[in-house]
Protein backbone atom coordinates (compact mmCIF):
# COMPACT_ATOMS: atom_id res chain seq x y z
CA UNK A 1 0.00 0.00 0.00
CA UNK A 2 1.32 3.53 -1.22
CA UNK A 3 0.74 6.33 1.30
CA UNK A 4 2.11 9.60 2.59
CA UNK A 5 1.63 11.28 -1.11
CA UNK A 6 3.21 8.33 -2.74
CA UNK A 7 6.35 8.47 -1.18
CA UNK A 8 5.95 5.75 1.26
CA UNK A 9 5.42 1.60 0.66
CA UNK A 10 3.83 -0.71 3.44
CA UNK A 11 4.43 -4.64 2.64
CA UNK A 12 2.63 -6.50 5.39
CA UNK A 13 3.43 -9.47 5.56
CA UNK A 14 2.70 -12.50 8.72
CA UNK A 15 4.90 -15.73 9.10
CA UNK A 16 4.76 -18.43 11.09
CA UNK A 17 8.20 -19.53 11.46
CA UNK A 18 11.70 -18.52 11.38
CA UNK A 19 11.83 -15.29 9.45
CA UNK A 20 15.15 -16.24 7.80
CA UNK A 21 13.59 -18.83 5.94
CA UNK A 22 10.71 -16.99 5.16
CA UNK A 23 12.99 -14.42 3.44
CA UNK A 24 15.11 -17.51 1.60
CA UNK A 25 11.67 -18.70 0.76
CA UNK A 26 10.62 -15.07 -1.30
CA UNK A 27 14.21 -15.77 -2.78
CA UNK A 28 13.44 -19.28 -3.91
CA UNK A 29 9.71 -19.39 -4.66
CA UNK A 30 8.80 -15.81 -5.66
CA UNK A 31 12.09 -13.51 -6.33
CA UNK A 32 10.70 -11.82 -9.88
CA UNK A 33 7.36 -10.64 -7.59
CA UNK A 34 9.19 -9.85 -4.62
CA UNK A 35 11.66 -7.47 -6.62
CA UNK A 36 8.78 -6.21 -8.73
CA UNK A 37 7.06 -4.95 -5.41
CA UNK A 38 10.34 -3.88 -3.82
CA UNK A 39 12.19 -2.35 -6.64
CA UNK A 40 11.77 1.28 -6.41
CA UNK A 41 12.51 1.45 -2.46
CA UNK A 42 15.64 2.87 -1.43
CA UNK A 43 18.44 1.20 -1.21
CA UNK A 44 16.55 -2.13 -1.64
CA UNK A 45 19.59 -4.91 -2.54
CA UNK A 46 18.05 -6.76 -4.79
CA UNK A 47 15.95 -10.45 -3.43
CA UNK A 48 19.29 -12.28 -4.04
CA UNK A 49 22.16 -9.74 -2.53
CA UNK A 50 23.77 -11.69 0.70
CA UNK A 51 22.44 -8.33 2.35
CA UNK A 52 18.81 -8.77 1.61
CA UNK A 53 18.17 -10.43 5.56
CA UNK A 54 19.57 -7.67 6.88
CA UNK A 55 17.53 -5.13 4.82
CA UNK A 56 14.21 -6.50 5.70
CA UNK A 57 14.96 -6.31 9.61
CA UNK A 58 16.13 -2.60 9.25
CA UNK A 59 12.96 -1.86 7.46
CA UNK A 60 10.84 -4.22 10.14
CA UNK A 61 7.90 -2.23 12.15
CA UNK A 62 6.62 -5.33 14.23
CA UNK A 63 2.83 -5.14 14.89
CA UNK A 64 1.38 -3.92 17.85
CA UNK A 65 -1.76 -6.63 17.29
CA UNK A 66 -3.05 -9.35 14.87
CA UNK A 67 -5.62 -11.54 14.21
CA UNK A 68 -5.24 -15.37 14.20
CA UNK A 69 -8.73 -17.12 13.54
CA UNK A 70 -7.01 -20.52 13.78
CA UNK A 71 -4.75 -20.35 17.10
CA UNK A 72 -3.73 -23.58 17.18
CA UNK A 73 -2.99 -24.38 13.22
CA UNK A 74 -0.69 -23.30 11.17
CA UNK A 75 -0.91 -22.12 7.18
CA UNK A 76 0.03 -25.74 6.00
CA UNK A 77 -2.24 -26.90 8.70
CA UNK A 78 -4.88 -25.19 7.52
CA UNK A 79 -4.05 -25.98 3.58
CA UNK A 80 -3.80 -29.66 4.60
CA UNK A 81 -7.11 -29.78 6.05
CA UNK A 82 -8.77 -27.82 2.75
CA UNK A 83 -7.04 -30.53 0.71
CA UNK A 84 -8.51 -33.45 2.91
CA UNK A 85 -11.56 -32.12 2.91
CA UNK A 86 -11.65 -31.48 -0.66
CA UNK A 87 -11.12 -35.46 -1.02
CA UNK A 88 -13.20 -36.02 1.34
CA UNK A 89 -16.41 -34.22 -0.23
CA UNK A 90 -15.72 -35.66 -3.96
CA UNK A 91 -15.42 -39.40 -2.40
CA UNK A 92 -18.85 -38.40 -0.86
CA UNK A 93 -19.79 -37.20 -4.55
CA UNK A 94 -18.76 -40.64 -6.01
CA UNK A 95 -20.83 -42.37 -3.81
CA UNK A 96 -24.29 -41.11 -4.65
Amino acid sequence: MLFDDDTRLLFARYFDGDRDQYIDDFGSVVPDLFDAVLQHTEDYPGINDPGIKEFVVDHQATACSYFRGAADATITDIQKALRVNKAFQQLLDEAN
